[in-house]
């Protein structure tokens, strides 16, 4: 009779457990419908978008669906941590409780912190080191744990997510980058084009100008390798 009696006891607790978060979440379900009434509808969207423009100064496209532009993406990876932590306590102040502030917080945090690390490495335009990768490969794989409790209507990943999560740290293990193989990389080329041809500019053969150019540049990106 003794084992019935454990399971008997864990049964009761657990069923009590239930209840008391049952009675927690229905007292936060009435608390939400209670700043929804008192606050006008898109408050904290405004808010919003106040503090990107004011404290992260951060602009959008307007004519891209309003979208962030690349260098504002890169104010919002810096920012983010201060915007969050403003609009939770924006959040707290609505009377939404700091419960509901913490966890948006928390949750957002949990996945803008390693998006950001894996695409500042999977941009870089140059071969990464040992511990880059490393850092890029752990990046993708919080990311997609976080992606996934943080978001669990959005579980099933867009292409270009599960690309970041699964291919990028299997690809980079093996060529040491993936900015290199990308628009960045044929970008930062440019400079280096120019340098090549500058160094064989006095030639006037056209046909053995762009050869030693090419020469020329092989050279760097060989250098660059070895970096």
């Amino acid at each position: 009779m003794r084992p019935m009696m454990m399971e008997y006891e864990w049964l009761s607790n657990s069923v009590q457990a239930a209840e008391k978060q049952k009675a927690e979440l229905s007292a936060l379900k009435d608390q939400l419908a209670s700043a929804e009434q008192k606050n006008p509808p898109g408050e904290l969207t405004a808010y919003w978008e106040v503090v990107m423009s004011t404290t992260a100064k951060i602009s959008r496209e307007v004519y891209w669906k309003n979208t962030m532009n690349g260098p504002a993406v890169w104010l919002f990876f810096t920012h983010h941590k201060k915007l969050l932590d403003l609009m939770a306590k924006k959040i707290a102040d609505l009377g939404y409780g700091t419960n509901v502030a913490d966890s948006f917080r928390q949750r957002h945090t949990a996945v803008i912190g390693p998006l950001g690390k894996a695409c500042s490495l999977a941009r870089a335009a140059r071969r990464l080191k040992d511990t880059e990768i490393d850092e890029l490969v752990a990046a993708c794989e919080e990311l997609g744990k976080a992606w996934r409790t943080s978001y669990p209507d959005a579980a099933v990943l867009s292409p270009k997510m599960l690309s970041l999560v699964t291919d990028v740290p299997r690809l980079v293990k093996i060529w040491k980058s993936i900015g290199l193989f990308g628009e960045d990389g044929m970008e930062a080329l440019h400079p280096k084009w120019r340098d090549a041809m500058l160094m064989v500019r006095s030639m006037r053969n056209p046909e053995a100008k762009l050869k030693a150019g090419l020469d020329k540049l092989h050279m760097q990106m060989r250098v660059l390798g070895r970096k």
